[in-house]
This record gives structure tokens, sequence and C-alpha cells, in this order.
């Protein structure tokens, strides 16, 4: 079997959830928000059937600050707070991920995309596909033949694979070429501002030009045009925002590759956060679906029939309840480690 490492960002997925599935129609008995926590399970049983890796391995912020704040204080700062219902979900993320024997992983000061460029820098030494489950861009640097970012699109079950080739089409530059861009333009998002008046078409011209961030930079002034003149009036600026989208690619992640192999969920425990969430039948089939892909010895006929419905539901790709109200706006998703595809619509 090839061997394929599934790598998810937390708190992307969470929040995609969160702001795409309405939370006055998943509450728990007990009154607690759960479409987060139901979204990320969905999504993750649609991406793991689309990919059947053999490795999995989850990447989250630790914590709120990292080495780059210390670089740029204005990191970030424009981000809102994540809101009350949500926070109040990632604890019972968690849970599910250690119910799904999950390994997640996160390193104090660096970010997850800094796990995820380490996981993926491993995986490639290996040669091992890496799939990356990711709504930030500057994912897109560690794209190559090995490595490849997933972006769900408005049904989660649909995924649009981030190759080299895709991303040259959609943005005129190689994977590796793409931090260069995005310190041009900047990225809204992170508070990173770029160079006034110069856009991702423009940006992708200067690159394929010039080949270099360094050796635009340097020709700056001989530009004779009103980007040659803003670009010379932001080096020191550009150069920083370079510096900032940089991926750390060797962190000591504390953890040997091999205990990212797919472990047997445990039954228990996910049979016990289901039934305290509230979660109904075809989240509970899609479980049951995952756990007989990695050990079909498993018994699953606690999990509200599944066991039996198995044979008449084998795809996975079951719907959301029909009575559940979908939605995914844009308004006011900005917010604390979040970054919104601008491909993304409707979850289920």
């Amino acid at each position: 079997m090839t061997k394929k490492l599934l790598i998810i960002d937390t708190h992307y997925l969470a929040y995609r959830s969160f702001y795409g599935l309405a939370a006055n129609n998943f509450i728990s008995p007990n009154g607690q928000p759960t479409n987060a926590v139901f979204g990320f399970a969905k999504s993750f049983f649609n991406i793991f059937d689309q990919i059947q890796p053999t490795h999995i391995g989850v990447a989250y912020d630790k914590t709120k600050t990292t080495f780059r704040h210390s670089q740029y204080p204005e990191y970030k700062a424009d981000r809102r707070p994540t809101p009350d219902d949500l926070r109040s979900q990632f604890p019972l993320i968690y849970d599910l991920l250690d119910a799904l024997s999950i390994p997640k992983i996160g390193i104090e000061n660096y970010e997850a995309d800094d796990v995820i460029a380490t996981l993926s820098t491993i995986a490639k030494k290996e040669k091992i596909l890496a799939y990356i489950v990711s709504g930030d861009r500057d994912t897109f640097q560690l794209v190559d033949k090995y490595v490849t970012v997933l972006q769900p699109q408005k049904n989660s079950s649909d995924l649009k694979f981030m190759t080299p080739e895709a991303i040259y089409e959609k943005y005129k530059v190689t994977p590796a070429q793409y931090p260069d861009l995005a310190a041009i333009v900047g990225e809204t998002s992170d508070n990173i501002l770029g160079v006034q008046g110069v856009g991702p078409v423009g940006a992708a011209k200067l690159i394929n030009q010039y080949g270099s961030l360094d050796n635009i930079l340097q020709n700056a002034s001989n530009i004779n045009s009103r980007t040659g003149k803003a670009l010379a009036e932001s080096v020191e600026k550009v150069k920083l925002n370079r510096v900032i989208n940089r991926l750390v690619d060797d962190i000591d992640l504390k953890i040997d590759f091999d205990s990212l192999k797919i472990k047997s969920p445990s039954l228990n425990k996910t049979l016990e956060l289901y039934n305290k969430l509230g979660f109904g039948k075809s989240i509970r089939i899609n479980f049951a679906q995952f756990a007989k892909t990695i050990d079909p010895n498993l018994d699953v006929s606690d999990f509200a029939g599944a066991g039996t419905l198995l044979s008449s539901n084998s795809s996975g790709n079951l719907k959301a309840n029909s009575n559940s109200k979908t939605y995914y706006s844009t308004n006011g998703a900005k917010s604390d480690d979040f970054e919104l595809s601008e491909d993304q619509g409707t979850l289920f």
C-alpha cells in the first residue's frame, strides 16, 4: 500500500465548520453548541474516505503569540476574538481526535502552519505523499510532486487539489515563488500590508520578468512606472513580509513519524462522546465506516444500527439532517487563526 500522510489544520476546519452550520440546529442535550464539532467530524470522514491515508497528523496553535509577533508586533493584530460558542467546542474537538486515536501536534512559539511544514518536509524526505487540509495560502509554498494542499469546496465532499499545476494556473507563479508574490501583495487576514497598487497579476508579472523577489527589489528604482516607485518605497516592508510568510520546516516535533500511523479508534470513547453531544445516525454511520476501514473486525453495532446499514451506505458521503439549515457567511468570520478560502461555501 502506498504511504499517504494526511495533515489537518485543526483551527481552519473548526472555523469553517462553525461558520458553515447554523449553531441553533446543532445543540447537545445539555445545551452545548456542537456545530463546529459535527462539521469537523463530517469533513474529516469525507476527506479520509477520499484520500485513504496510512498516516494522520493534526496541527494546532498551542500559543496565541509566536516568534513572528516579535518580528512584527502588528501580526494578526486586527483579528477578532474567537466567538465563545466556538471556543467552547475546541476541547470537544480534541476529545473527538483522542477518541479517533489521531495525534494532535502543537509547539509553543510556532504556528500550526510551521508544524504542517515540518510534517510535509518529513514526508518528502521519506518520499511519502502528503495531503494538507488548510485554508491558509502560505501552505502553497510547500507544494511539490509529493505535497498537495486540499481545499474543501461548497460541498464538503468536494475537494480542490492544489498541485503545482493548479497553483500556477491560478496565480501564474510556481509554489516556490508564491511567498514572493504574497510578500508583494500582502495578506490582509494576517494584517500584512503589501505594496500599494500592486495586485496578484502585477506581482506575478514582476516575478516572471525578474525571476525572484531579490531581483525585483534590486531593480525597483529602474522600473519606470508607478509600480516601480511604490516598490522602491516599500523595500524594507516587502523584505519583512517575506521573512514573516516563510514557514519553518525543521521544528523538533518530539514525535516519531511511526506514531502518526493510523490506529484503531476507541469505540467506547467515541460512543460516549457522540451520546454526550447528541449526534444522530448519519454521523454514526460515518464513524462506523471509518472504523471498519481501519479494522474490519471491529464491532460497530452500538452505533445506532450502523453495522446493519453499512452494506447499503458504503460511500460514506451521507448528507446532514435535511432539517438542518446550512449556510456559509464570510461576514464576521475574520477571527483568530482563520483564513477564508475564496472557493468555500455551504458545507453539506
